[in-house]
This record gives structure tokens, C-alpha cells and sequence, in this order.
């Protein structure tokens, strides 16, 4: 594992992603260009998806394997190769109070100076953060469809895991957290609850905001949800999931790709991992 970024220079950069210096200067230079936007309607809800060319698409998963995703950070987040859905939600199980918090605009609001203080202060150079930056960024902000993002998330969210895991714990020992890309999850006694005005401080003060429309305080006489998961008293499918499965079910036949999706989301959630 890559505890810190000190000892990695371009020549070696280049190496990990196979090509030659030059041609990594050239990639860097042109990587902010190499993007198309693709407009999502889900829910009513209009998202713009920030897709690169295959090309750099390709190095990003490089950069992700061979290099984020080796950056130690709070165990609470996750979003990174090696992590799913049902990992960030088995602590919040059978819990008295299930509270779920969504970063307002996450993607767009992380900035490239940001990315470049996580990555100096992960000790990576000056020349090799510039270059990190150009090749996971566009616009000048942090790209929702680009391999590198969610591992990105995680190094800028990880000061609020440490700020979140320290106000928890003065809370209850049974009090718990989790963060999934900028999805917020916490649990525990009803006491928890007091802490929202706290934690939309600490949020604030890291420069973000929490979206008030999606904040959910679900106690355990309600469906207790988080990623699209019951968790009530098991880890299965939310209700209006299976509402929506069974509408897609009758306007597409069983082969369809939107049912077969679906259900592999289902066989997902029951499977018992070795």
C-alpha cells in the first residue's frame, strides 16, 4: 500500500500507466478536453453525467487501482474498488434511529484546489499533483462519471469521517457512521438526532452543504433506508424498490436489461458473501 505519494515522480507515474513521459505530458495537457456531458432524467431529476474519452477513461482506472485507492483513509468511508453499498450499511442494521444526509451538488462542488491540498498534503510534488489533478478533473471540479471520483470523494471527506467518528463517539459507543461517495449514513439512540445541527456545521465548515430535502430521520417504526436498502431488520430491498420493479416489469419483458438490472440488484442484496 501507498501510505503517502513522496516518492512518486512523473518518470514513475508514466511507468504505472505504461506510456512514455512525454506522452503523460501530453495526456495531461489534453485530459481536461477529453470529456463528453450526457443528460440523465432519473426521478424526475435532471443530472449531467461528465463521461471521458475511452482513452483516459482507461488511465484513470489505471490511476485508481495502482495509486488512489492505495491512500489509507478512515475505514467509515467508502466508494472505492473493494467496498460495495452493503458493506456502508451493515453497521446501521436494526438500529433506533437511522439518519440520512446528502452532500448538496458533491461533485461540481469539489474544486480543483481542494483535489490539490489533499494530494500535497498526501505529500505527492508539485509537479505530480498538477498532473494528478489535470488527469481527474474537468472544469475545474471534481467530474461525475469519471473511475477516479469516488476515490477522490473519499480523500476530500476524509477530515468529516475523523470530525464525525470523534462527535459520535462523545455521543453513544453504539452511535455509528458511514459515508458512501458523499452519501451520509448514521445510526444509534435517539440521542443521535441532536446532533444534526452539529454536523451540518462541520459539513459547512469543510465547504460543503447538506442537502435539506434529502435529510431523513427514520425511527424503527418506519421503513429504516439508506443506498437504496431496508434496513429494518435485514439488509433487502426498500419497498418502493420493489414498486419499481414491478412497474418496469410490466411495460418490459423479463430479458429486458432494465428487469435483468433489477434483479441482479435483488440477487445482490440476499447473496451471503464467503
Amino acid at each position: 500500500m501507498h501510505r503517502t505519494l513522496e516518492h512518486f515522480d512523473l518518470q514513475k507515474l508514466a511507468a504505472i500507466l505504461g506510456i512514455s513521459l512525454s506522452d503523460l505530458l501530453d495526456l495531461s495537457n489534453s485530459a481536461p478536453k477529453q470529456y463528453y456531458e450526457k443528460t440523465l432524467v432519473k426521478h424526475d431529476k435532471v443530472r449531467v453525467i461528465e463521461i471521458p474519452s475511452a482513452d483516459l477513461k482507461g488511465k484513470q482506472r489505471i490511476l485508481l487501482r495502482r495509486v488512489l485507492s492505495d491512500l489509507p483513509v478512515n475505514p467509515r468511508l467508502y466508494g472505492c474498488p473493494g467496498t460495495s453499498i452493503k458493506d456502508a450499511v451493515a453497521d446501521h442494521i436494526r438500529k433506533p434511529v437511522v439518519i440520512t444526509l446528502d452532500i448538496k451538488d458533491f461533485f461540481p462542488s469539489v474544486q480543483s484546489h481542494q483535489i490539490r491540498n489533499v494530494l500535497r498534503r498526501r505529500k505527492a510534488s508539485a509537479e505530480v499533483t498538477e498532473t494528478l489533478v489535470r488527469l481527474t478533473t474537468y472544469k475545474n471540479h471534481l467530474p461525475h462519471g469519471s473511475p477516479t471520483s469516488p476515490c477522490i470523494a473519499r480523500l476530500i471527506l476524509n477530515p468529516l469521517a475523523t470530525n464525525l467518528e470523534r462527535l459520535l463517539k462523545s455521543i453513544h459507543p453504539d452511535a455509528m457512521f458511514s459515508i458512501y461517495v458523499d452519501d451520509i449514513t448514521i445510526s444509534g439512540p435517539e440521542g443521535i438526532v441532536r446532533a444534526i445541527p452539529t454536523i451540518k456545521g462541520i459539513v459547512k465548515r469543510l465547504g460543503f452543504v447538506i442537502n435539506h430535502k434529502k435529510l431523513r430521520v427514520m425511527r424503527q417504526n418506519q421503513e429504516q433506508e439508506s443506498l437504496s436498502i431496508r434496513l429494518n431488520n435485514r439488509i433487502e430491498p426498500t419497498s418502493s424498490y420493489l414498486r419499481r420493479l414491478e412497474a418496469t416489469k410490466e411495460h418490459f419483458p423479463s430479458n429486458h436489461p432494465k428487469v435483468r438490472g433489477m434483479k441482479a440488484f435483488m440477487d445482490f442484496l440476499f447473496r451471503i458473501e464467503s
